[in-house]
């Protein structure tokens, strides 16, 4: 880590345990540690990317809407990484 900031989520590689398959990220407390919506959408989202990371969001309202859906989806993220 070179910030505060942490994934919410992380997917470990099964037959790699040292890495991770994917970050999932929630619209939650660390989400709104965001010092501006860019910083919050694109720039922690670039740095990660450059830092190797496959990632995955998850917005609280889509989740609530359908958590089926969002479970299937976090599923086939996790499949393709």
């Amino acid at each position: 880590g070179l910030s505060e900031y942490r994934v919410d989520l992380a997917i470990v590689n099964p037959d790699k345990p040292q890495e991770y398959l994917l970050g999932i990220e929630f619209d939650g407390p660390m989400y709104a540690t965001g010092e501006t919506a860019r910083h919050r959408d694109r720039l922690r989202v670039d740095m990660l990317l450059d830092r190797g990371w496959n990632l995955h969001r998850v917005w609280a309202l889509d989740f609530e809407a359908d958590p089926l859906r969002e479970i299937t989806r976090i599923e086939a993220a996790i499949a393709r990484a």
